[in-house]
């Protein structure tokens, strides 16, 4: 295959890599501390990635980091092919809940009205078909559900893990709630969180319902006003980023 020498094991090549829609080590490849960071571009708050130059980093509080790739797109005047576009529009629609989330800005309104016209598509019959085929948890394991959009945050040295699932299969999840809260206690655990939450985000409704392990009783009652019972559902929340991060730090900050 060829031959190693002792300069590369001393200095060896860097993997060149851009971050999207992410930039906390947590939520990366493993190894990516070893990578070279060209980039960023991303709408979370800002984490705990570091590098050794400066870097282009493009944070732009939207409601998808898709809007912000739509908008370079539209800077470089770089015509999008429909693929792209196709993709773009999902993830817009996928990331706002179809404009129902706190997060949308007025930029995301723009970005799908400008998609679906260039598709020559009617996005309230995608989306609506789009959630109907993207929600569906059958055939699914509790360990996937609950692994597929699960992110880990570190709140005033705290380590949390937070998993959302948006469905429309609300009884399905709740025929399993025992499983699912067993599987919560595993992962708390195991990963030695302070907090381990599942939000099961109900679209229809516009609200999550809750299955937690928390290390300290009064976290959920006062993130969420709410009395701490598993499967207890909160109006209006549906946005891990903008809606709990926040509460929840604002909660350790006064804990502490």
């Amino acid at each position: 295959m060829g031959f190693i020498h002792r300069r590369h094991v001393l200095n060896p090549g860097r993997k060149k890599v851009i971050l999207v829609d992410h930039n906390e080590y947590g939520q990366s490849a493993p190894g990516l501390n070893e990578a070279e960071i060209l980039e960023i571009v991303d709408h979370h708050k800002i984490g705990d990635i570091t590098t050794s130059m400066p870097i282009a980093f493009r944070n732009t509080p939207v409601g998808s980091t898709c809007t912000i790739v739509y908008t370079m797109y539209k800077e470089q005047k770089v015509d999008i092919p429909p693929n792209i576009a196709g993709g773009m529009l999902s993830g817009i629609i996928s990331d706002t809940l179809f404009l129902k989330s706190p997060t949308t800005t007025d930029q995301d309104r723009l970005a799908i009205q400008d998609l679906s016209s260039q598709l020559k598509i009617d996005v309230e019959t995608y989306s609506t078909n789009m959630f109907k085929s993207g929600t569906s948890l059958e055939g699914h394991s509790i360990e996937e559900i609950f692994n597929k959009d699960l992110k880990e945050f570190i709140l005033d040295k705290h380590k949390i893990g937070i998993s959302q699932v948006f469905t429309l299969d609300i009884e399905g999840v709740f025929n399993k709630k025992k499983q699912y809260i067993n599987y919560i206690n595993k992962i708390h655990s195991d990963k030695g969180y302070f907090l381990t939450l599942l939000l099961v985000t109900d679209i229809i409704k516009e609200g999550s319902y809750l299955l937690f392990k928390s290390n300290n009783k009064s976290i959920i009652p006062m993130t969420f006003n709410v009395e701490p019972l598993q499967g207890v559902f909160v109006e209006k929340i549906i946005s891990r980023k903008k809606q709990i991060l926040p509460k929840i730090m604002e909660v350790l900050n006064y804990i502490r």
